[in-house]
């Protein structure tokens, strides 16, 4: 199981479950659900990274699938070689 640090990086913030579901475009059931360590699709991760303004690779302490750590690498390139 891969190790999420989203409640973290949200609480930094000083944002709720329903803010952080609401800046990135997704239920707050689906928050909760990756707070406690479910997996979710990349796209959601995505949103997920975009409202926190992180590669989504800073989403995961941990990643226990070596395919989704690769893909996971390279969407996070991607998305920062294009903003700059």
């Amino acid at each position: 199981m891969n190790k999420y640090r989203v409640a973290e990086l949200r609480k930094k913030r000083g944002w709720t479950q329903e803010v952080l579901a609401e800046k990135a475009n997704i239920t707050v059931r689906t928050i909760q659900r990756i707070e406690n360590g479910t997996d979710v699709s990349l796209d959601t991760l995505a949103s997920i990274s975009n409202a926190l303004l992180v590669p989504v690779s800073e989403l995961f302490e941990r990643i226990d699938e070596e395919a989704k750590e690769v893909e996971i690498m390279d969407m996070s390139k991607t998305a920062y070689s294009t903003e700059i």
